[in-house]
């Protein structure tokens, strides 16, 4: 890794973001405010509320806050992952909840009791126990939407949450008015700054080795290579036979490639997309006890 840096190297401002919660507490509607520039109101006329369906996967760029050290100037990328909140997906989602994440734990603030947090805490805590966690408030334009009630909720979060050194804030908004929408943004880059892995310097063999899987994804349109063939590609980019497996869990880490060793290590998903609609498609066709096993 060290001669490759020495060869040549960039600075990496990326992680994923991970939004999950129940169902309808407006987890898709804060990730659309988080990627448009305009108006929240006219997002939420344009686009219609329709339940996700599995995972769906997108891409946000935000600037860094001018004046921080050796980042002016610089877009941090969050891969942004939003995972549907209905039961019937829960067997699939802990193979892409990963520690190399900033997770929004999104909530409905005028139905609190039903938006079963804990549920969704316990998950990311079991798998990513040291990942930084937002709690994110929506509905806070609802008539039902009471100062009480807000004080309610977050006041049990921060008595039941408060020990776990991970857990950053609780941040009340509204996709709907783009109430706390740009200052949600903003606490994004700064949670993702103060993570040690970013900026991460990265040799540029790894950048070239990505445009390869990237252009064998769009241009030729594969979704999954095996394992061999990965690793053909990683030394024909000049990667040393030793690093390999830690350059295919890097960019799983990093949401370009999905990578599961530990279900089936000899093929490698070029597009996380396709599999999580492949997971979602057999889940609802009422598979979903064996879709863990389950490869094309």
């Amino acid at each position: 890794y060290l001669r490759d840096v020495m060869a040549g190297s960039t600075s990496v401002y990326r992680m994923k973001l991970m939004i999950v919660g129940q169902e309808c507490v407006g987890k898709t509607s804060v990730l659309r405010s988080l990627r448009s520039a305009r108006r929240s109101s006219k997002i939420w006329k344009k686009e219609p509320n329709v339940a996700t369906d599995g995972i769906d996967i997108t891409e946000i760029r935000v600037k860094t806050p001018s004046g921080v050290a050796g980042a002016a100037d610089e877009f941090v990328e969050f891969s942004a992952w939003d995972f549907a909140g209905q039961e019937v997906y829960y067997n699939t989602h802990h193979l892409f909840l990963s520690t190399r994440a900033l997770y929004l734990i999104v909530f409905n603030y005028a139905d609190f009791r039903s938006s079963h947090v804990e549920y969704w805490v316990r998950s990311v805590l079991l798998r990513a126990p040291s990942a930084p966690i937002v709690f994110v408030g929506t509905h806070t334009d609802h008539k039902g939407c009471t100062e009480e009630k807000m004080e309610e909720a977050a006041g049990f979060l921060r008595r039941r949450y408060s020990r776990y050194r991970n857990i950053v804030s609780i941040h009340p908004c509204s996709p709907r008015t783009g109430y706390n929408i740009p200052e949600l943004r903003q606490l994004l880059v700064e949670t993702a700054l103060k993570q040690s892995y970013i900026p991460e310097e990265i040799p540029l063999r790894y950048w070239d080795f990505q445009r390869k899987m990237i252009s064998l994804r769009d241009l030729q349109h594969f979704p999954t290579i095996s394992y061999d063939t990965f690793t053909g590609m990683a030394l024909d980019s000049g990667i040393a036979p030793g690093s390999v497996s830690s350059v295919a869990q890097f960019f799983n880490d990093l949401g370009t490639i999905a990578y599961f060793p530990g279900v089936d290590a000899s093929v490698v998903i070029l597009d996380p997309q396709w599999i999580t609609k492949m997971f979602a498609t057999i889940v609802t066709a009422g598979g979903g006890g064996g879709v863990v096993g389950f490869w094309i």
